[in-house]
């Protein structure tokens, strides 16, 4: 492999986070996870017809799962939040994916993308923290409950008002084909409604699942 598409997919990032892992495994991880669609948004932009386009790495509720990863390394008291944001970060993508036909909106084919890099990625961005998390709160004692659950529709409705809203406003981009409601108004509205059910489901997941390991 030409080692320049080796470092401009990544594989530098890959190779730092390894090197770390001895260290700091999880810390080594979560940076992994955030570092490489950041390089990747940076780095192709100019390949997407998007204004701002290289900022892309902080706008998908995907995104916000580095800020509950960070939250939950540096206060582990506050698994219960980062347990229900990854819990529809991961169910939410694969149900949209698998019954929304929710399509991939940043595929693009270039001589110097290397689509596994990417792909691996998308993959454990999109499972592997929730389930450390979903682990820990098995092998210890955590407290979810009504708080823990309001907290958690508040981080999604920041996400919509805060981030969402201004970004599509901003650039057009929809981010997620299902709310394209060119196509069809019915499956925003499912899935505002799935978003919701999924978050009450991980509540009561996290609560009947903590310390049973113990």
């Amino acid at each position: 492999m030409n080692l320049r598409l080796y470092i401009i997919n990544g594989g530098h990032v890959l190779f730092v986070c390894t090197l770390l892992c001895f260290l700091d495994p999880l810390f080594s991880l979560y940076i992994y996870l955030k570092i490489q669609p950041t390089l990747y948004y940076h780095t192709f932009s100019h390949l997407y017809p998007i204004p701002y386009y290289k900022w892309k790495h902080m706008v998908r509720v995907t995104d916000t799962g580095f800020i509950a990863n960070m939250m939950y390394y540096f206060y582990p008291y506050m698994l219960p939040l980062a347990f229900n944001i990854h819990f529809i970060i991961t169910f939410g993508f694969w149900f949209a994916v698998l019954f929304l036909d929710m399509k991939e909106m940043d595929t693009v084919e270039d001589d110097d993308i290397i689509p596994i890099f990417h792909n691996i990625h998308a993959i454990l961005n999109h499972s592997i923290s929730f389930v450390i998390l979903f682990y820990q709160n098995m092998k210890n004692s955590y407290e979810f409950n009504g708080e823990s659950l309001t907290l958690s529709y508040l981080w999604l409705y920041s996400w919509l008002v805060f981030v969402y809203i201004p970004w599509r406003a901003l650039t057009g981009d929809i981010v997620y084909s299902f709310f394209d409601t060119k196509r069809s108004t019915v499956k925003p509205v499912f899935m505002y409604i799935v978003a919701h059910i999924l978050l009450y489901i991980s509540n009561e997941l996290g609560k009947n699942t903590s310390g049973f390991l113990l």
